[in-house]
């Protein structure tokens, strides 16, 4: 592009989104050549901070020049100067840095001039490609990487004691900084998707203490960005109603308490986010609670001692098949002592988890006295097992795949933890990422879906009927869909009932089978004057940007 001004001709050549310029002017002292780039940091967005920078390298001496750079009044400066009267060096490049900040949308232009007649543009608008930046609102941008719509987007939720949005950037920021040593980027497998996640932060505080709350906070500050929401850490207390249930289909809500940067915090979001984003669970002895009233842990074990279908993807069954050869390791020194626990655990006169537990305390007993606690490598009872794993009992009847990698503990420092998810967490969150890259996908480019019911019953007792269907979704050559979806955020598949006869329909989740399917497993209490339902009403719906559709289906007792 070429503009001539007087006796003056700008040249401007535009590589990679920066604009460089020469200008000749025709004098008496000969011919003066100036090149130069003004420059942003980033693309300019809402109430967030950029960078503006003029580089300027004059083939010549040319002393007191003024030089500056002009912002429209949809900018305001924050810090630095953009007027000054420069000596510019021959070959010597002189800068000129300012921090500024949009403070509205659309269209800007940004001028740099030196002397009364050289000058450069930059022209665009200050918004997304995807939409205006105003539709976020309330949550603005940590690390952006590219329109929401195609990205994994992170949100960070305020502590109350934090006193502004700045305290909640400090605290966080370094944990996305590329030239630290350990940040989000350089762990496995989160280094090799770089560009795939959004990180933004809710710029105020509400109590925002449940998980209800939360969502409709985010549903009304940060419209168009809450239906793009993949995971919500709050940066204070635990939030109430969540879980992490690596079968659920819900985007998988994660939390961590966060004060002030440091090693050991970095290390809780990555384990905390490996538990709501991945769905591993803990890496450190976890046994049985000591509780007279509780089975539950009890009978989970003695459901699934030997079927590892139901675990978390870093716990196995003995032997653990997932990435050993399934085969126990007799001559382990804690064989004898685990056989006895495990006895003692599927024993009928086992019926509550604090005799679960007491069983699990003689055994960590024995191996106490053994001084073999310290030295888990010692109770390994895998055999052949892919490299970097091991078979390590976990102390409440399963195996972990690693001696201390992110999940062994949530807050201890990376001195003694491997700075890894080993190679079961690393695999799952890798498979993770992809489902969800392939559902974002899928979300905004299907244009058909195909429903199928797999398998349906229900069972009555004396106060309640059991309901469960599994079913099946596709695309239109069959591939299986692995939707990611959220109750409130992402309403992009739901399911209501309701009995025959009654004219309100009840929300019910869904939740995913390994194998592919989905299933809607669901429990009505009734008081014991009510009948058993015979028949329940079921309608399925889906709504994505190409496709909407609604599948109606009805149980009978004797389906």
């Amino acid at each position: 592009m070429k503009k001539i001004i007087g006796g003056l001709i700008i040249v401007l050549v535009i590589i990679t989104g920066l604009y460089f310029w020469s200008a000749q002017q025709n004098g008496g002292s000969g011919v003066q050549i100036v090149l130069g780039e003004l420059s942003l940091s980033d693309q300019p967005i809402l109430n967030t901070l950029v960078t503006v920078t003029l580089i300027l390298i004059p083939e010549v001496d040319i002393p007191n020049y003024p030089a500056s750079i002009e912002i429209p009044n949809s900018f305001e400066l924050v810090s630095g100067y953009l007027d000054r009267q420069v000596n510019l060096k021959a070959r010597e490049e002189f800068k000129i840095e300012a921090i500024i900040k949009p403070t509205e949308v659309g269209h800007y232009k940004l001028r740099a001039s030196v002397g009364d007649d050289l000058y450069v543009e930059v022209i665009g608008d200050n918004g997304m490609s995807d939409m205006s930046i105003s539709q976020f609102g309330s949550c603005k941008p940590l690390v952006y990487k590219g329109s929401i719509s195609n990205k994994i987007n992170f949100v960070f939720i305020p502590a109350e004691e934090m006193q502004n949005e700045q305290e909640l950037v400090n605290s966080v920021k370094d944990f996305f900084d590329e030239n630290k040593e350990s940040s989000f980027y350089t762990i496995y497998p989160y280094s090799e998707y770089k560009d795939d996640f959004n990180f933004f932060y809710l710029d105020e505080y509400s109590n925002l203490e449940n998980l209800r709350t939360i969502k409709r906070v985010l549903m009304e500050k940060c419209p168009g960005l809450s239906s793009n929401i993949y995971q919500i850490i709050s940066t204070g207390s635990q939030i109430r109603g969540t879980g992490h249930d690596y079968l659920r289909t819900i985007n998988k809500i994660g939390y961590q308490s966060i004060s002030s940067y440091s090693k050991s915090n970095l290390h809780t979001f990555l384990h905390e986010i490996g538990h709501s984003f991945g769905g591993l669970d803990e890496g450190y002895g976890k046994g049985f609670t000591y509780d007279l009233t509780s089975i539950s842990g009890v009978t989970d074990y003695k459901k699934n001692y030997n079927d590892n279908s139901d675990l978390p993807p870093n716990w196995d069954i003995e032997g653990c098949p997932k990435w050993c050869s399934g085969q126990i390791n007799t001559n382990s020194v804690c064989y004898e002592d685990y056989i006895s626990l495990k006895r003692c655990l599927l024993s009928s006169e086992t019926d509550n988890d604090k005799e679960a537990q007491d069983c699990v305390m003689a055994f960590d007993n024995t191996l106490e006295g053994m001084r073999v606690m310290i030295y888990p490598h010692e109770c390994d009872f895998g055999i052949n097992c892919v490299d970097n794993t091991n078979c390590w009992f976990v102390g409440n009847g399963y195996f972990r795949a690693y001696a201390r990698d992110l999940m062994y503990s949530g807050s201890d420092d990376f001195g003694i933890i491997t700075k890894s998810y080993g190679p079961a967490g690393g695999k799952q969150l890798k498979e993770t990422i992809e489902l969800l890259k392939l559902w974002i996908y899928q979300k905004n480019n299907l244009r058909e879906v195909h429903f199928e019911i797999v398998d349906s019953y229900f069972h009555s007792f004396n106060d309640r009927d059991e309901v469960y269907i599994e079913f099946g979704l596709s695309d239109s050559t069959g591939n299986t869909l692995s939707i990611f979806k959220d109750e409130m955020l992402d309403n992009v598949f739901s399911i209501k009932y309701k009995k025959s006869g009654e004219p309100t329909y009840f929300d019910v989740g869904v939740n995913k089978r390994l194998g592919g399917n989905y299933y809607v497993a669901a429990t009505e209490y009734r008081s014991e004057k009510d009948l058993p339902p015979d028949r329940l009403d079921f309608i399925f719906a889906m709504e994505l940007p190409r496709f909407k559709k609604t599948w109606s289906f009805v149980l009978n007792r004797n389906n």
